[in-house]
């Protein structure tokens, strides 16, 4: 979907935005009432900005919501799960998808540059509506942004889970010891994997799969800078380092894992994972789900458009 700026000459157009926020929308603006200072802060760029109400429903509602209202965009306020769900309706639409990130890692947020923590800034991009079409993956008709994992990160993810709602240090107390528990119990995977007329059994405590591969090839930090290469990269681990699988174990499956001997890499259009399991515990971008085994994972090339700064010029990347 091209972009669609005016012209020096032309007045700026007001455009509509249906935002969806979640709970931390008050964190990121410093405010007990957010929707208001939001409100203002777009008005500033010539946008209106029409907040769905929480008495709405679950998230799902909301975005649904947001998606139908006829709207510019549909801008949601939070982090990776919050992104992802509003993805999963986005998808294959003209509608694009606009981000004000306020999670924890907010990853696709900086794969695209969008500010992170300056509220005049993000807005800013919104308002510039800059549309990039950018590759989504999908695991049995569930879409992720950055990750899907399997294995040992999902168990370390449900332990984190349980431990919501307590104070800080007691959750992470927790979760370190139950997590060394897990480690010195889990027993690694036996999967088998296909792939264009490929097939191949692996013994792993993870995988992990992303549409289009991490940028930083040393250390696998997450991160990409192709987001639609249309291609599926798998990262199949030989084995995980207690660290590495904690620092892997937490809600937005990132960190970085050391040692690539111990880390198989490969590009593929599709993956389906088989087992002698009827059903699998998958993450996709932080978010844990039970599915039914096989995993079909699939890659849509350029199926979410999404609100992205201007690319950056030839004298500005001289600069």
């Amino acid at each position: 979907m091209p972009s669609d700026h005016a012209s020096p000459a032309d007045p700026p157009r007001v455009r509509r935005f249906a935002i969806v926020l979640n709970h931390s929308a008050g964190a990121l603006v410093g405010s007990d009432d957010p929707m208001e200072v939001m409100r203002k802060a777009f008005a500033l760029h010539d946008v209106i900005a029409d907040f769905i109400p929480m008495e709405a429903g679950a998230l799902p509602a909301r975005v649904t919501l947001a998606r139908d209202a006829g709207a510019d965009a549909v801008v949601v306020i939070g982090g990776d799960g919050t992104v992802a769900c509003a993805a999963q309706l986005l998808v294959g639409t003209d509608t694009p998808l606009g981000i004000l990130p306020s999670g924890t890692m907010n990853i696709l947020a900086r794969d695209l540059k969008i500010p992170i923590g300056d509220l005049d800034a993000g807005i800013k991009v919104l308002a510039d509506f800059h549309v990039r079409a950018i590759d989504v993956g999908e695991v049995n008709g569930r879409v992720f942004l950055c990750g899907s994992m399997v294995g040992l990160p999902t168990v370390l993810g449900q332990v984190r889970e349980s431990g919501r709602g307590k104070s800080l240090l007691r959750s992470w107390a927790r979760y370190a010891g139950a997590a060394l528990r897990v480690f010195r119990t889990y027993r690694p995977l036996r999967l088998g994997l296909h792939t264009a007329g490929r097939h191949w059994k692996v013994r792993s405590p993870a995988l992990m799969i992303t549409p289009n591969p991490l940028a930083d090839k040393v250390t696998h930090q997450m991160g990409r800078t192709l987001l639609d290469g249309g291609m599926l990269a798998a990262y199949i681990f030989a084995r995980l380092k207690l660290i590495d699988a904690v620092r892997i174990g937490v809600p937005a499956m990132l960190g970085r894992w050391s040692g690539d001997e111990a880390v198989e890499e490969l590009s593929l259009p599709e993956l389906t994972i088989t087992g002698h399991r009827p059903s699998m515990r998958v993450m996709n971008d932080g978010e844990a789900m039970l599915l039914d085994m096989p995993l079909r994972y699939v890659i849509r090339p350029r199926a979410l458009n999404v609100l992205a700064p201007m690319p950056a010029t030839k004298g500005e990347l001289a600069a």
